[in-house]
């Protein structure tokens, strides 16, 4: 004996969204702990703050797919679309945040001890392509759910040779 596909739906949108929320949530909380107390005009604090940011990106763009995968079962395309323009913006923030944090390690490795140059440059590159990693990816999460959300159009047959001869699919 099968379910039928309504029976299921709502359960999974709401454990999906659910799952989604905690992992944005939780993440949230434990990013604005770890960077506080907050001072965006100190260039060690602001070089920390981003590396710290690259850590947890993962989390936060599995949370925002949970949770769409959860409004997308539910049968929420303009949820769905919102948090699509959402992840576009975090990726907009992040690229942003990656320009900063490369400035900032070029700055921070110049005066540092010599000894210790290399690790720092070693843990520049490490950040910046973790920032890069998560700024294309949320960049691509938040294409993908525009595009989903995006209601489709019907496709046209074109049943002969005739021109304008088309009729929706159905």
């Amino acid at each position: 004996m099968t379910e039928q596909p309504d029976a299921v739906a709502g359960p999974i949108a709401g454990a999906l969204s659910l799952a989604g929320l905690l992992a944005l949530l939780v993440t949230g909380i434990d990013w604005v702990s770890a960077i506080w107390p907050f001072n965006p005009g100190e260039m060690t604090w602001r070089y920390g703050a981003i590396g710290i940011t690259a850590g947890f990106t993962v989390t936060a763009v599995i949370g925002i797919v949970l949770l769409a995968m959860g409004q997308l079962a539910a049968g929420r395309p303009g949820t769905v679309r919102v948090l699509g323009y959402a992840a576009m913006l975090i990726a907009v923030i992040l690229g942003l945040g990656l320009a900063t944090f490369i400035l900032d390690g070029v700055q921070i490795s110049g005066s540092t001890a010599p000894e210790r140059r290399f690790a720092t440059g070693v843990g520049v590159v490490i950040a910046a392509l973790k920032l890069a990693g998560a700024t294309l990816v949320f960049g691509g999460v938040g294409r993908g759910l525009i595009g989903t959300a995006r209601p489709s159009q019907p496709s046209m047959k074109r049943p002969g040779p005739i021109v304008g001869a088309a009729t929706p699919d159905r």
